[in-house]
């Protein structure tokens, strides 16, 4: 929870599922990076991103080991907002995180 604290996404103006939703993807995501850094936790998180497939159906070129990893909790890009960036290396992953709800309406 402490990401969505920072980024203030857990004030009382947010709505309750937008607010239960950036607690659970701060926790979730803050927990995995952590752990990763600690060098405890990589194997669950490289596993997890291995399951996602590109549109064209792809999987993820994750590596086994990694030396670098960044992220970063809700970026405002040019015309998005994800949820969570990631960047191993050369690899650059984006993830809008969704509880109890359906797609947004752009892709």
């Amino acid at each position: 929870m402490l990401y969505a604290e920072l980024h203030a996404k857990v004030g009382e103006e947010a709505l309750e599922a937008e607010r239960a939703e950036d607690v659970l993807t701060s926790t979730v995501f803050g927990t995995l990076f952590t752990a990763a850094e600690a060098g405890a936790g990589w194997e669950s998180l490289a596993a997890w991103l291995r399951c996602a497939r590109s549109l064209q159906g792809e999987t993820a070129p994750v590596p086994r080991v990694v030396t670098e990893l960044e992220y970063w909790f809700w970026p405002r890009l040019r015309e998005a907002e994800p949820d969570v960036v990631m960047q191993i290396g050369e690899l650059l992953i984006g993830v809008e995180a969704k509880y109890l709800a359906d797609k947004s309406s752009s892709g």
